[in-house]
């Protein structure tokens, strides 16, 4: 029924209420399915409350009535289908499915508003955040929106900080940090905009042969530099591991999310913490995981962890179970690469050794120390690498059962503090860990949404 055929019917003042319960049940199914109820219902409850105040009314009513349909048109969602051009209401479907096209047979991946955004894909749900590829409606542009997780929203504390160090990421412009576009919290649910990073991480240019140790140190430097800017600018990052080391269409390197994931367990150890994913404690700094808090050392550390993974495509650090692979690295540094690459050059081995030290007094200094020496593995011949060798991971230094009910004292810095940023001077102690030796699953392929729906080779 249309709102005009609806405002010429008329209705007596005793159904007033029983027709007013009816469109609001239909609403309630319409957008329920769409993913969007609370935005709809934000939107009709003020006019439901005019409706119960003045239910004698019949005009009123029949106002209350188009404003609820224009919602209701305005929470459509119609795709066009990039093969034959036949336009079709997925309204009613589940966000991110797929479907075939009623005229081609066109696979086409249902869309999910948000706000003046429509999300094509989920890239990664892990941590505190879900992060989609999506479409800015506004500016005609593919874009990456990343959207604390509903169970974290709920927290106002958290939700406020999520959203300021996101403000305070947007003022770094550099060439190799990727900018932040917006941020601010729709349906209360606080998120970021920020640029698409057409390759993603640099560990998904993995395969059966080893990356070359030019090409890695090249994107080490460019990493290093962003790292760096950042650090002038007071800002740390955190969390450094492969997945927030992106690559463009043109693989040029950016650092993503600064200051993010840490503030779930910022100034708190995180032993045994259900929250903390496998994959994030791989590239942890012993300091980070026994008190929460680290300086620039501490992201030095995971660099350090991430080259290391790239380099050889294994982790730092293994064990038997979850306990054993956050003990082992406070023995020490890991085996040394050319152990598992055999390829691998000593200036290269060695710096890595020197940025996976147990203790921040131990390690580099700066960003700059790592890209002078960078810089100098680059000035000779580097060989060609190989295949992937199949190379169980095992700690430099066998331990002792370790007793998980005790810490050790920690060995306090003898350096000042005063050329790095502070964010917490704790050297590490022994403590439980979480396991990383399950293989990670492929990443999904991709398909864009842009003008209609259209699939996106992935590039390689």
């Amino acid at each position: 029924m249309t709102v005009a055929s609806f405002s010429q019917s008329g209705c007596l003042e005793s159904d007033i209420e029983s027709i007013t319960c009816a469109w609001m049940s239909v609403v309630c199914r319409i957008v329920s399915s769409t993913g969007v109820a609370a935005r709809a219902w934000t939107a009709i409850t003020p006019k439901m409350q005019i409706g119960r105040q003045h239910r004698r009314s019949r005009a009123v009513l029949q106002n209350f009535m188009a404003i609820l349909l224009y919602r209701l048109m305005a929470y459509q969602v119609k795709i066009g289908c990039f093969g034959c051009g036949q336009k079709l209401d997925v309204t009613e479907l589940e966000a991110f499915s797929t479907i075939a096209c009623p005229e081609c047979n066109t696979d086409l991946i249902i869309p999910l508003p948000f706000g003046n955004y429509v999300l094509e894909e989920i890239l990664c749900d892990v941590g505190m955040t879900t992060i989609y590829r999506a479409m800015d409606l506004t500016l005609d542009r593919e874009i990456c929106v990343k959207i604390l997780k509903p169970e974290l929203a709920s927290d106002e504390a958290l939700a406020k900080a999520f959203i300021e160090e996101a403000s305070r990421a947007s003022v770094l412009s550099h060439p190799n940090i990727v900018p932040i576009y917006s941020c601010g919290e729709t349906t209360e649910q606080p998120y970021i905009v920020r640029q698409y990073m057409e390759q993603g991480g640099i560990n998904s240019k993995f395969g059966t042969i080893y990356l070359s140790q030019e090409k890695l140190c090249r994107w080490f430097i460019e990493a290093a530099k962003g790292l760096e800017f950042a650090s002038r600018q007071e800002l740390l990052h955190g969390n450094i591991r492969p997945d927030n080391i992106l690559l463009d269409a043109d693989e040029c390197v950016k650092v993503a999310d600064f200051g993010l994931d840490r503030l779930v367990y910022a100034g708190t150890s995180v032993i045994g913490r259900k929250d903390v994913t496998a994959d994030a404690a791989m590239y942890m700094s012993p300091e980070m995981i026994s008190t929460g808090r680290q300086n620039l050392r501490g992201d030095l550390y995971s660099l350090g962890a991430v080259m290391y993974y790239m380099v050889t495509q294994c982790p730092p650090f293994d064990g038997d179970d979850a306990e054993t692979v956050m003990n082992v690295r406070f023995a020490g540094p890991p085996r040394p690469a050319s152990e598992l690459r055999h390829d691998t050059v000593e200036e290269l081995d060695q710096l890595m050794t020197d940025m996976l030290a147990a203790y921040p007094k131990d390690r580099l200094n700066d960003y700059a120390a790592v890209i002078e020496r960078l810089l100098r593995v680059l000035e000779n011949p580097l060989p060609e690498p190989g295949p992937v060798s199949n190379v169980v991971v095992a700690p430099a230094i066998k331990l002792p059962e370790p007793d998980l009910h005790t810490t050790q004292p920690s060995t306090p810095s003898s350096e000042s503090s005063s050329d790095v940023i502070d964010s917490g001077d704790a050297d590490p102690a022994p403590v439980a860990a979480i396991d990383d030796s399950s293989p990670k699953p492929k990443p999904k392929p991709k398909i864009s949404l842009k003008k209609g729906i259209r699939p996106k080779k992935k590039m390689t």
